[in-house]
Parts: structure tokens; C-alpha cells; sequence
């Protein structure tokens, strides 16, 4: 898991966050791209075991720096998945 681009948090099965990183280290390390992408993906990046009913829970500090209220909303994006403060999710649909 680890910080999303629109300030929700992304989980990735292990095959895709390694396909993900190979992207992530393609854009070169001295373009300020390369750097910022660098930072926002790698610094928070956890790992996130699943317990025996399939659960995960969220890192302490995925958790503080996304600003979550009470309700979250998870949502399927393809080769991941994002989760989202609720009314963050409800305003982004009516865009």
C-alpha cells in the first residue's frame, strides 16, 4: 500500500506494486518528475498482511497523512485498488 495521487491511499497485489515500481524508475532520477515520483510512491510504501478473514489494516501513517474521516469508501481501479475518504469519492464523481 501506499500513498495515492489524489490523496486516498492505493493497494497492489505484490506482482503489480513490482510492475508499478519498474514504471515508477523508468522516469529519470534527475528530472524533477523522476524525483517527486520517486518520493510520493517509495516513502509510503507498507506492507499489508491479511489476517484469516482476508482483512487488512491500514498503517498508522498512510492512515494520519490521508485525512479519512469516519467513512471510507474502497473502490476497484484495474490493477489496484484506492481507498477513499467518502465525501472526497462523492465529490470526485460529480465532477
Amino acid at each position: 500500500m501506499t500513498r495515492g495521487l489524489d490523496g486516498g491511499i492505493w493497494g497492489f497485489e505484490k506482482a503489480e506494486w513490482e510492475k508499478q515500481a519498474n514504471l515508477q524508475l523508468e522516469v529519470p532520477i534527475n528530472e524533477e518528475k523522476g524525483r517527486e515520483l520517486r518520493r510520493m510512491f517509495f516513502s509510503g510504501a507498507n506492507v499489508a498482511e491479511l489476517d484469516k478473514q482476508g482483512r487488512f489494516v491500514i498503517p498508522d501513517d498512510l492512515l494520519s497523512q490521508s485525512g479519512f474521516g469516519m467513512e471510507v469508501c474502497l473502490i476497484g481501479a484495474g490493477d489496484h485498488f484506492e481507498v477513499w475518504n467518502l465525501t472526497q469519492w462523492e465529490k470526485f464523481l460529480v465532477r
